[in-house]
């Protein structure tokens, strides 16, 4: 499950203050990205299509969200795509994780790695 799935299943409200919460306390190294806020201004609150225990279906009418959540953000100057491989987005995701855990560790926000 990805995180988009991940957030629309815990709730997305959830999500959104949470993400809040996250940038306040460590503003250095998070990004905040403006998806969340845009998707609830729109009236959105979630990314997926869930219909009669099918699989979820990415709803195509979230797009034109992202696309204003990446022109605000200036995330691709020029519209300039990029190739990158299913396997250095895992890689790229989970080192942002590893290393987000080694500092909450090293920080004692938690006490065992097991939290």
């Amino acid at each position: 499950m990805g995180p988009f799935q991940f957030q629309d299943l815990a709730e997305y409200g959830v999500a959104v203050a949470l993400s809040k919460d996250i940038y306040t306390a460590f503003p250095d190294r998070t990004f905040r990205s403006p998806i969340g806020d845009l998707l609830l201004k729109s009236g959105r609150n979630g990314y997926y299509i869930y219909a009669n225990g099918n699989k979820p279906k990415a709803d195509p009418e979230v797009l034109p969200t992202f696309e204003e959540s990446r022109r605000l953000v200036n995330m691709m100057p020029g519209r300039k795509h990029i190739s990158v491989s299913d396997q250095e987005i895992v890689e790229m995701v989970m080192f942002l994780v590893v290393n987000e855990d080694c500092r909450v560790l090293e920080e004692e926000v938690v006490v065992r790695a097991s939290d």
